[in-house]
């Protein structure tokens, strides 16, 4: 495979750098909450690392393998927003194993699809290489899975940041900032 630097490519590098010490740090941490947000971390890092790699690959082909590897993080990320939420909102018994199982049929499925793409389209559809930007981009027309997973990933996200909010009203005003803290990662 060859790659080709470009300067776009160091701030989604220094990005996935970041999410994947934050999730190290958070592992570390031992609590259900630190390793829920380590989980959330390691799926933005995976997602980043994947991007990079694909605006630094040359070829169509080398694009779309890293492209499929960044579902892998991208397909998580909602529902591990949304589990360490959960937590660190004290609504743990939400987390029941049976809930996230039915959690995790949604990115599931879109991983499916993903590696899957080449029969059906419904990921995307007519991958091309776009050289009319500052850097060679792959292009694509989304398919049906992709609206109806980003309409489930903001609903998910958006159910996170609603419990952390709720959560930071109710909470001591000593935990505000941490709050918005955590949003303004979000």
């Amino acid at each position: 495979m060859d790659f080709v630097f470009t300067p776009y490519s160091l701030p989604v590098l220094l990005g996935g750098v970041g999410a994947a010490a934050i999730a190290f740090y958070g592992w570390g941490r031992r609590t259900r909450a630190g390793r829920l947000f380590a989980a959330f971390a390691f799926a933005g890092a995976v997602w980043a690392a994947a991007y990079f790699l694909e605006i630094s690959s040359a070829s169509l082909a080398a694009k779309l393998a890293w492209a499929r590897i960044a579902y892998l993080g991208i397909s998580l990320v909602p529902l591990a927003w949304l589990t360490f939420a959960l937590q660190y909102t004290g609504r743990e018994r939400s987390l029941r194993p049976d809930l996230l199982a039915l959690g995790l049929a949604v990115p599931a499925v879109l991983l499916i699809l993903v590696f899957t793409n080449h029969r059906h389209g419904l990921v995307w559809s007519d991958p091309r290489l776009d050289t009319s930007g500052p850097f060679t981009a792959l292009a694509s027309e989304p398919g049906v899975a992709v609206w109806v997973f980003a309409a489930y990933a903001h609903g998910v996200i958006l159910l996170g940041i609603s419990l952390v909010l709720l959560g930071a009203v109710r909470a001591p005003s000593l935990f505000h900032g941490q709050a918005l803290v955590l949003l303004s990662h979000s």
